[in-house]
């Protein structure tokens, strides 16, 4: 049995960021590919996404149609701990078929998207925006530095998927107090 984890929030807040850095930290090198679906993998995990001259773009540089590859991708990896993020996986489709914990990432993006120089268009970003509030998050977190502490905090703390997805059930009940003490 996988676990698949999709990390979704609006353009800019570091979604990719976030898999940047559990590449780094996990030492994940070998690339690979599954009909249209790029992946960095070792033997415990994987992270979609795809790497252009050196560089880990995530999954905007992914196929459009790529989910024409998750049947056979989910397939081939059972017992893998398996991120995604972005666009191209924020779609029922795939939330029917792989079954994520949904970890969204909350704000509107803009200082991120600046920091790149991003040119997407009003109308993209607010279709994004559409989808994203329209997705029941398992866990949701103020920005991408915490998320990646939360899952690097229940990686370290997980000595298989069992104690993983029990871990990011714990984050569920910690996060929402904290929300909720805010008000």
């Amino acid at each position: 049995m996988a676990i698949n984890i999709l990390i979704t929030g609006n353009c800019g807040v570091g979604k990719t960021y976030v898999l940047k850095t559990l590449i780094q930290s996990l030492k994940l090198t070998k690339q690979n590919r599954i009909g249209l679906l790029n992946f960095l993998e070792c033997s415990k995990y994987i992270i979609t996404g795809k790497y252009v001259d050196d560089v880990f773009d995530g999954s905007d540089k992914l196929a459009m149609n790529v989910m024409s590859s998750v049947d056979e991708f989910l397939h081939t990896n059972k017992g893998k701990i398996i991120f995604y993020e972005g666009d191209r996986f924020t779609n029922n489709k795939f939330i029917v078929k792989a079954k994520p914990f949904i970890i969204k990432i909350l704000g509107d993006g803009k200082v991120g998207r600046e920091q790149r120089n991003s040119n997407q268009t009003q109308r993209h970003l607010k279709s994004i925006q559409t989808r994203v509030s329209n997705i029941n998050a398992d866990l949701e977190l103020s920005n991408s530095k915490v998320c990646i502490s939360v899952l690097m905090h229940c990686i370290l703390h997980s000595n298989n998927i069992t104690e993983l997805k029990q871990n990011l059930n714990k984050q569920k009940t910690i996060h929402k107090k904290k929300q909720q003490s805010l008000f």
